[in-house]
C-alpha cells in the first residue's frame, strides 16, 4: 500500500532494505501535520504517501531468510515483510498506519 516500486539495490550493503522517493523525511512530517490541520491546500497526500520505492539488498540474511520463509509458509512470509516494510518505514521518517503495524508484530510474536 505505501511502495509504488520495488527493486534490487546494488548500492545496500549493510541493511536489508531502504524506502527512497521523492520527498524527504522532514517534508513527509511538513506534509502529514498540514494534512491533520486541513491545510493539504488540495494535494493528495495519499499519492504522495504511495510514491515511494523499496530497495532490497537481496544479499542480506534478512531478506534471504524471507525467501526461504516464502517458499514453505507464504503467510508468515507475508507477515515477516510487512513488518519489514513497517521498520524501513519508520527508520526513514515515512508515516504509516501503526496501528496495522501494531497487530502485525502481535500475530508475529504468538
Amino acid at each position: 500500500d505505501n511502495v509504488s516500486k520495488v527493486t534490487i539495490s546494488k548500492r545496500l550493503k549493510d541493511t536489508p532494505a531502504l524506502v527512497t522517493g521523492q520527498m524527504s523525511s522532514s517534508m513527509r512530517v511538513m506534509m502529514q501535520m498540514m494534512e491533520a490541520q486541513g491545510a493539504s491546500g488540495g494535494m493528495d497526500m495519499n499519492r504522495l504517501a504511495k510514491d515511494n520505492n523499496l530497495e532490497l539488498n537481496a544479499a542480506h540474511p534478512i531478506i534471504v531468510n524471507l525467501n526461504q520463509l516464502r517458499k514453505t509458509n507464504k503467510v508468515a512470509a507475508t507477515l515477516v515483510a510487512k513488518q519489514l516494510l513497517d521498520n524501513v518505514m519508520v527508520q526513514s521518517g515515512i508515516p504509516f498506519n501503526i496501528n496495522d503495524g501494531t497487530d502485525r508484530q502481535y500475530k508475529l510474536i504468538s
